[in-house]
This record gives C-alpha cells, structure tokens and sequence, in this order.
C-alpha cells in the first residue's frame, strides 16, 4: 500500500480498516508512506498493530518525483509484491505507474473526495426529488434521472 500521508484524515483513516481485511486473509502487507505527520496521530502504530511493516519513502512527499515510481516498483521487484495498492488521491499515479513497471496489477482505494454540508441539490425534473409512494417500491424507469445505473 502507498501512502502519502500516514495522518488520521479522510483516506488514511480507512488504510487500517482495508489493512485489517487483507491481514485476516493471510496477505502479507507493506506500507510505503511518506514523511509522518507534523502535528496530530498517525495511523502508522495501528497498521503495526495489525502486522503491517511500514516503511519511510520521502519521495511521497512529491508524488512527481520521477525517482518515486522507479523506487517503489523495484521495492515491489524485491520484496515479492503481488500489488500495489494506492491509497490516497494524491499517490495513485504513483502507485499505478509503479505496479505497471513492476508487472504486477494496482488497485485503488476510491473514496469521495468531496465535503458534504446540508441538502443535495438535484437538477430541477431529473426525478431524484419524486419516491416511490411507499418504502420499498422502486421508482418508475421514466421517474430515474437519466444518470442513474439501473441494475
């Protein structure tokens, strides 16, 4: 896993919780991060906890760095790696420009990104606003904003 900040905000705080998962399937996980916070926690004595090595890469602190992809490929390379795993916004190029040069596949931790405060604010007849008339009943495909998946 790639990490480009080991603090307790938004995408690192749910590192542990995905590290736990893979630890209770028998993976082995290394945690590639960047320098530790400046002020507040950090997730890293958790991730210790689970049995989760981690290991400093200040080139995270740039995830530019053309240096960084090099070096964390061929930690993959030597360490038998069978992923890389990128973890927040800001290390996911990195992470899969690393696993494509390492052969191995990448994955990303997709979260929203996005701060939500009060109300969503749906685009006037798309439909989002109209329920069914009791729980439980799905919508009319007519009453679906077009952008809506239907299963």
């Amino acid at each position: 896993m790639t990490l480009r900040r080991p603090d307790r905000t938004g995408a690192p705080r749910m590192a542990p919780e995905f590290a736990r998962a893979l630890r209770a399937d028998g993976l082995d996980l290394t945690l590639v991060h960047g320098p530790l916070p400046r002020t507040g926690p950090s997730i890293l004595p958790d991730v210790a906890g689970l049995g989760v090595r981690a290991v400093l890469e200040p080139r995270l602190e740039r995830p530019w760095d053309p240096r960084l992809i090099r070096a964390l490929a061929e930690r993959v390379r030597r360490d038998g790696g069978r992923c890389v795993i990128g973890v927040n916004q800001s290390d996911r190029a990195p992470a899969l420009l690393a696993a494509a040069r390492a052969g191995v596949p990448g994955v990303l931790m997709v979260q929203n990104q996005h701060r939500f405060y009060g109300r969503a604010r749906w685009p006037p007849g798309s439909g989002a606003a109209t329920g069914p008339s009791s729980p439980g009943t799905p919508p009319s495909p007519s009453a679906r904003p077009r952008w809506c998946a239907t299963r």
